[in-house]
């Protein structure tokens, strides 16, 4: 399963949405990442980042916004994990749950103990993704 890298304002999935601007940019030229509403349901896909070193301290913070628009708040929407390169095994993981606004959610997380070399991973659950996008078009 594949993740699309969009611009808010050249797509039909965000375009007359609340999703319109990249939090980065602060404007419609910035990047979203996305899982197609092509995919099968109840698909899943991951993201990994390139290699990161740890520099002076053990600690990691994470900052995203998301959006997984749902029916029920407890289910998960996306899982970010810290993934010991070392060991090429998961040491830490966050899970992120769906929500029932149309806004974008913050998510802060923070990861004590960072290995030497570390990436994160993000795992998208499509069953819950593909109401976001039935909503933007």
């Amino acid at each position: 399963m594949l993740w699309l890298r969009i611009q808010p304002n050249s797509t039909r999935y965000v375009k007359g949405s609340l999703l319109h601007y990249d939090h980065t940019t602060q404007s419609g030229r910035g990047n979203y990442l996305l899982m197609p509403a092509m995919m099968a349901a109840n698909a899943h896909s991951v993201l990994g980042s390139p290699l990161i070193r740890q520099k002076q301290s053990p600690v990691a913070c994470f900052t995203m916004y998301y959006f997984a628009q749902g029916a029920n708040t407890s289910v998960v929407a996306l899982t970010v994990r810290l993934v010991d390169l070392g060991k090429q095994k998961s040491t830490a993981a966050y899970t992120l749950n769906a929500t029932t606004s149309l806004y974008w959610v913050k998510a802060e997380l923070e990861f004590d103990k960072v290995p030497t070399t570390y990436a994160f991973q993000i795992e998208g659950l499509f069953f819950l993704l593909f109401e976001v996008f039935n909503e933007a078009v």
